[in-house]
């Protein structure tokens, strides 16, 4: 005689295993979608990426950031922890990595980045 109830339960549970991983694929992209964005606006910003004290150019930047990126990315679930892990401050010395935009004062990079992350997505 077939078991319908656990049939059902079978099927049930690959469908919410199911869902889960869709979902899981759906927020990823969603974060690449952001990191990347992120990534543009640093090397189109036309500011200097002060880190250590010591300014570099935006392609540096973007060039140091996505180094720590790939260092850091299997530890990274959300936008905020690739701002924390790869952009705002330094692994070795933990001093904040800073944004020096001309005619704007100086900000600290975790500011500037979760600001632009907000107006992306309000878009």
């Amino acid at each position: 005689m077939v078991n319908w109830f656990s049939i059902v339960k079978k099927i049930l549970t690959l469908f919410i295993f199911l869902f889960f991983i869709v979902f899981a694929i759906a927020d990823n992209r969603k974060m690449q979608l952001e990191i990347d964005h992120l990534m543009e606006y640093i090397q189109n910003s036309g500011c200097m990426f002060i880190r250590n004290g010591t300014e570099h150019n935006p392609e540096q930047a973007v060039n140091h950031i996505s180094k720590k990126y790939m260092y850091y990315n299997k530890r990274i679930t959300t936008t905020e922890e690739f701002i924390d892990f790869c952009a705002s401050k330094s692994t070795l010395s933990h001093k904040s990595y800073k944004i020096n935009c001309p005619g704007q004062p100086v900000i600290e990079s975790k500011v500037w980045l979760l600001n632009e992350l907000k107006i992306f997505r309000n878009q």
